[in-house]
């Protein structure tokens, strides 16, 4: 195994032993997150040179293309990345638009966010 197998390892077990600790979200769920956490990760191994939010809704976007994901599943798949990055790394921002959305908890705010990823889709 190499070491960034290794390492990949480690972080995915390290990001889900906070989901269970922290009680994140519902242990059936928890395996599914960690899921999208190693995809994005692995996207964006590939995809440098952009700030956080741009990769993630690159990987958002290409994720969308497969077809047989359903909206609630991609949104899952941004909530798992972003509880990575802002939670778990406990990572500031990065002074290039990296933070997350203002007024993330805003339902209308998560809504508009939701369109945009949605129109990615759709190119």
């Amino acid at each position: 195994m190499a070491d960034s197998d290794v390492r990949m390892g480690a972080v995915l077990e390290g990001y889900a032993k906070f989901l269970r600790e922290r009680d994140l979200a519902l242990p059936k769920h928890q395996p599914y997150l960690v899921r999208w956490v190693h995809e994005f990760l692995l996207y964006a191994q590939g995809h440098g040179g952009y700030t956080f939010e741009q990769t993630l809704d690159m990987f958002l976007a290409e994720i969308g293309k497969r077809g047989d994901l359903k909206p609630w599943q991609i949104q899952q798949a941004a909530d798992a990345v972003r509880i990575y990055r802002y939670q778990y790394r406990e990572a500031k921002d990065d002074g290039q638009g990296g933070g997350p959305p203002a007024g993330l908890n805003d339902h209308v705010a998560i809504l508009v966010r939701l369109r945009q990823v949605i129109r990615l889709i759709a190119l």
